[in-house]
């Protein structure tokens, strides 16, 4: 059943009505897995309908399968309504990958004020894509004023969780910065904690790893 990105979130909001359980993760892993190993068909056949029952997870790998026309055909408009419904719900990677959409243009129109806003959203949960790709854009002065101490910050939360990526970006950033900015930088990641509602919509697994790309690291995280 291919789902029309014009009624997906009404089929969300029915969803969520009627009390259905969200799928449990290892159904969307399972969708992963076969993706993984090139049965994008059989991936699609298990990410529809739980799309359709309103699991982010599921709304988000479906749209990544929309985005890169993995199993379905390739449509960006589709991969952002897609995206949204999932950040309409507080889903922390569905927020950062539509920010990357709106960063780019891809499937909606450019607006990388909005971008930076999604973001943020997806930063202060703890997400690491929603981190680096803020960060970027702060360092690049993208969607919002250059701030390179709040992007070394960023870069320095997303290396402490374990992004290698963040730990390549912030060396290239350090060499832009006073030691005072540094210092201030290092201080602000080190106090940083998600709040007690932020942690709610941390997602266990993560973003995974950011495909390092020097400084088209903006275009790399759209393939991650």
């Amino acid at each position: 059943m291919r789902i029309d990105p014009r009624i997906l979130p009404a089929l969300v909001l029915l969803a969520a009505l009627a009390g259905l359980p969200p799928a449990r993760a290892e159904t969307v892993a399972a969708a992963r897995a076969a993706q993984q190993r090139g049965d994008h068909a059989a991936a699609i056949a298990i990410l529809e309908p739980l799309a359709a029952a309103g699991d982010s997870a599921a709304l988000v790998a479906l749209g990544r399968a929309h985005f890169f026309g993995d199993g379905v055909g390739k449509d960006r408009a589709r991969a952002a309504a897609l995206y949204r419904a999932a950040a309409d719900q507080g889903d922390p990677e569905g927020m950062a990958r539509l920010g990357q959409l709106y960063f780019h243009g891809f499937g909606v129109e450019k607006n990388q004020a909005r971008a930076v806003e999604l973001y943020r959203q997806s930063a202060v949960t703890g997400h690491i894509l929603g981190q680096i790709s803020l960060a970027w854009a702060l360092e690049n002065g993208k969607g919002a004023p250059q701030d390179l101490v709040t992007a070394m910050t960023w870069y320095e939360i997303a290396a402490a969780a374990g992004s290698k990526d963040a730990e390549i970006q912030k060396t290239h950033l350090e060499r832009d910065l006073t030691p005072a900015q540094l210092t201030q930088a290092r201080t602000r990641a080190a106090a940083w904690t998600p709040t007690e509602q932020q942690r709610r919509v941390i997602r266990p697994k993560g973003a995974g790893p950011v495909p390092y790309a020097g400084r088209r690291l903006s275009q790399a995280m759209l393939e991650s």
